[in-house]
């Protein structure tokens, strides 16, 4: 339960944190030490910036300081809306949790002309996009793309991203801006990302290979699971990403058989499973007798 403040009294109402990702919920004792360190440093530091603050706050509505901010935003069991067939949680986390799997909903959009003739011009392409990873110097992109098309002598659709990468004037390379995922990934022969949650439950479901390059968070954790699951090839971060390291990627992606029938195998266990519709159930049946 949280204190809900109105204009002129709290309530008290039901909490559930969902997260979609499973890294939110800690380290265990078997993992590395640098890891476990990594953690309760962050942990810290949130509470060093922001329980000062919260407690001021509590105290002007005679509530009770909290000890720990982390503890406090997990509540009581924390909702895991990722598929445990990509990202199982772990036994031993530091917080209680339920898993259910990734919420995807369906798009409302269909895929524009212009990538629909692309599509059906020739083989299936490959997907490179990196969401919202931070590109300083989008210039450069360019002539990599154009590297990779030559070294793996496939076509490409290129996500521009928040970046707003310039586009290639090669009519194998196509810059688009966002896509029903569910709608274009099941067109493609692999897709190179950075390793997004979200990306990769899409991936997963449109059965076909997949390699990350990750920046930061989640999506560390992501490219492990990726190679672990044997579904794309081992990979370099995001920083060290180079027009051959994509190329690599690309090529073992479309030529290791093992990853299409990996993909294939976890897409055809998630054919059925609707993390939208289990995450709500779960909400319904734990706050249907809530007292509030």
């Amino acid at each position: 339960m949280v204190w809900v403040k109105s204009k002129e009294f709290l309530i008290k109402a039901p909490y559930r944190l969902v997260a979609f990702y499973p890294v939110i919920l800690g380290t265990t004792r078997e993992d590395p030490f640098k890891n476990r360190m990594m953690f309760g440093f962050g942990r810290t530091m949130v509470n060093l910036m922001m329980k000062g603050f919260i407690n001021k706050y509590r105290a002007k509505f005679g509530l009770q300081p909290i000890s720990d901010v982390w503890s406090h935003w997990m509540g009581e069991k924390v909702i895991v809306a990722c598929d445990r067939e990509l990202n199982p949680v772990r036994e031993g986390v530091a917080f209680s949790y339920t898993q259910t799997g990734f919420m995807i909903l369906p798009s409302l959009n269909r895929l524009p002309v212009s990538v629909q003739a692309f599509l059906d011009s020739g083989e299936p392409p490959v997907y490179i996009g990196f969401g919202s990873n931070p590109i300083t110097d989008s210039g450069k992109f360019s002539p990599v793309f154009e590297q990779v098309r030559d070294a793996t002598r496939r076509r490409l659709i290129v996500s521009k991203g928040w970046a707003d990468l310039p586009e290639s004037h090669s009519p194998d390379i196509l810059f688009v801006d966002e896509m029903p995922f569910e709608v274009l990934f099941p067109r493609l022969s692999a897709v190179i990302y950075h390793g997004g949650t979200g990306t990769m439950a899409a991936v997963v479901r449109a059965g076909i290979p997949q390699a990350a390059f990750p920046f930061m968070g989640d999506q560390f954790s992501n490219r492990d699971q990726i190679v672990k699951l044997g579904l794309g090839p081992k990979t370099c971060d995001f920083s060290k990403m180079t027009a051959a390291s994509i190329s690599s990627a690309i090529i073992e992606c479309v030529t290791n058989d093992k990853y299409k029938r990996n993909a294939a195998g976890i897409s055809q266990k998630l054919q059925n499973v609707n993390g939208t519709d289990l995450t709500i159930q779960l909400i319904e049946k734990e706050f249907m007798h809530a007292r509030i």
